[in-house]
């Protein structure tokens, strides 16, 4: 039986060598770093897959340009876990470190995907020094529940960006800027095809979180506050959501604008 594997390219990679600018990812079960390839050339490093996984049927990266041959084509689209597994590596490839991993990676995607809806709401402007949400989160990380409330301010930086704060119970307080990538950044182009933005999260003080599972619940609970303040419409105050980014991580998130001296 025939196996079809997902080639992602991520890059180019800076300071990598002409011939080894770009990094080959096969998606397959029990796949290995071994199985990465660092080449310069699609057919050079589809010749490599070829070899490390005889009779496979490979599905390209869309940025691969390859000829469709009879164990090879190159995808019109990535579905989305693929999608964001490539932003993951373009973050890590790219040498930002804004936005340190998380285990279950799925919780750092859920603050990836929430500033594009947040920052195109009503809601981010009416946070801006005027008011603050009040927010309760449930956290479910690998079937663990978590009991979560936050209040959350923003403010503009010098620069013009939102800089969102989390005074967060049980956790050190959070501020977490929305500023774009650059285009020449590896993971520009991957961030934006996998979220519909450029913006990628940057945790200010990211030496005082350095406990990996308070990472992915600061990850959740910003994501799900972030994107259910989104949710709220002109004239209204309140809002709830359930947002799940895989069968490891989800949350139900209730959040309410309140005036800032409340």
């Amino acid at each position: 039986m025939t196996t079809d594997i997902y080639v992602l390219r991520v890059g180019p990679m800076p300071g990598a060598a002409e011939d080894q600018r770009y990094l080959y990812v096969p998606v397959a079960p029990g796949n290995s770093p071994d199985d990465l390839v660092a080449s310069g050339s699609d057919e050079t490093a589809l010749k490599q897959l070829r070899r490390s996984f005889p009779g496979a049927y490979f599905i390209c990266d869309p940025e691969m340009d390859l000829p469709r041959s009879e164990d090879a084509e190159v995808a019109s689209a990535l579905p989305l876990e693929e999608a964001n597994l490539r932003a993951d590596l373009a973050i890590g490839v790219s040498g930002d470190d804004r936005i340190p991993a998380s285990h279950p990676m799925a919780a750092r995607r859920m603050l990836l995907f929430a500033p594009g809806p947040y920052l195109a709401s009503f809601s981010a402007e009416r946070l801006l020094g005027q008011r603050k949400a009040m927010v309760q989160v449930e956290a479910y990380i690998k079937d663990q529940r978590t009991d979560l409330s936050a209040t959350v301010t923003s403010m503009e930086d010098d620069s013009g960006f939102h800089v969102v704060s989390f005074a967060i119970n049980n956790l050190p307080d959070v501020e977490i800027r929305l500023s774009p990538l650059s285009i020449e950044s590896p993971a520009c182009a991957p961030i934006l095809y996998a979220y519909g933005t450029d913006i990628l999260p940057a945790l200010t003080r990211p030496d005082k979180l350095e406990d990996i599972s308070d990472l992915s619940l600061i990850y959740v609970l910003a994501g799900a506050s972030l994107y259910t303040l989104s949710r709220i419409l002109p004239g209204q105050d309140k809002a709830s959501e359930g947002i799940e980014m895989s069968p490891s991580v989800k949350a139900w998130c209730e959040v309410e604008i309140a005036e800032a001296g409340r």
